[in-house]
C-alpha cells in the first residue's frame, strides 16, 4: 500500500519505488482517481467495466457463510 502513489507524484519517485507501484493495484486505482477528478472519465469507465466483467461474476459464485 505504502508503494501506491497516493501522498506524491510517481514521477519523482526513487526507482525502486517506481517499479514496485507498477505492481501495486492501488497505484491504478489512484491514477484513476486523478484522472476522474481532473475531468478524463476513461479511467472511471474502465474501472466500472472491470468491475462488472471481472468482479461481480467472481463474487457472485464466492461461497459466503454466516455465523447464526
Amino acid at each position: 500500500m505504502l508503494a501506491a502513489p497516493l501522498f506524491y507524484p510517481l514521477d519523482s519517485a526513487p526507482g525502486y519505488l517506481y517499479a514496485l507501484a507498477h505492481v501495486d493495484p492501488l497505484a491504478y486505482q489512484v491514477a484513476w482517481l486523478r484522472g476522474t477528478l481532473s475531468g478524463d472519465a476513461s479511467g472511471l469507465l474502465w474501472a466500472t467495466l472491470r468491475v462488472a466483467l471481472v468482479a461481480l461474476p467472481v463474487l457472485s459464485r464466492a461461497d459466503v457463510t454466516r455465523d447464526k
